[in-house]
C-alpha cells in the first residue's frame, strides 16, 4: 500500500462526503469533516443558514495542493509530486439564498488540512452570504 496514494484518495472521499452532507443539510454528518477547533462555529452557522440555503448543483473546478504553505507541482497523471498537508478546493455551486428565489452561481474555496493522517476542512460559510 502506498500511504501517499491512500492520503490522496482519503482527501477526495472527504471532499465528496463533506459537500454531499452539507448540501443535503445533514449538518451533524458534515461536521465530522470539520477541523475540531472550527466545528462548533460551523454547527452554529449552518443551523442559521440551513433553512435559507438551497443547493442545486456543485462541481469541483480546481484543486491546489500545498506542503507547509508552498504550492506542489502536479505530475502528468494529475497527482501532486509531493505529499500535501494542505489543499484548496474551488467549487462552483448553483444555489439560492432566501429571501431570494433566484438561482445563482457561487464560486467558493474550501481549505483542507491534513492532521493525524486525516483530512479536515476549515469552513468559511461567510462566502455563501457575502
Amino acid at each position: 500500500m502506498d500511504p501517499f496514494l491512500d492520503s490522496h484518495e482519503d482527501l477526495e472521499k472527504s471532499i465528496k462526503l463533506f459537500n454531499r452532507d452539507m448540501e443535503s443539510k445533514s449538518v451533524q454528518k458534515a461536521s465530522i469533516f470539520v477541523l475540531m477547533d472550527k466545528r462548533e462555529e460551523f454547527l452554529t452557522q449552518m443551523h442559521g443558514l440551513k433553512d435559507k440555503l438551497s443547493f442545486f448543483e456543485s462541481n469541483i473546478i480546481n484543486i491546489k495542493f500545498y506542503k507547509d504553505d508552498v504550492p506542489i507541482k502536479i505530475d502528468s497523471n494529475g497527482r501532486p509530486e509531493d505529499r500535501p498537508n494542505q489543499t484548496v478546493v474551488v467549487i462552483r455551486y448553483k444555489l439560492s439564498i432566501l429571501p431570494s428565489t433566484k438561482l445563482k452561481t457561487q464560486i467558493v474555496s474550501q481549505e483542507w488540512v491534513l492532521q493525524n493522517e486525516k483530512w479536515y476542512v476549515i469552513p468559511n460559510l461567510d462566502q455563501f452570504i457575502n
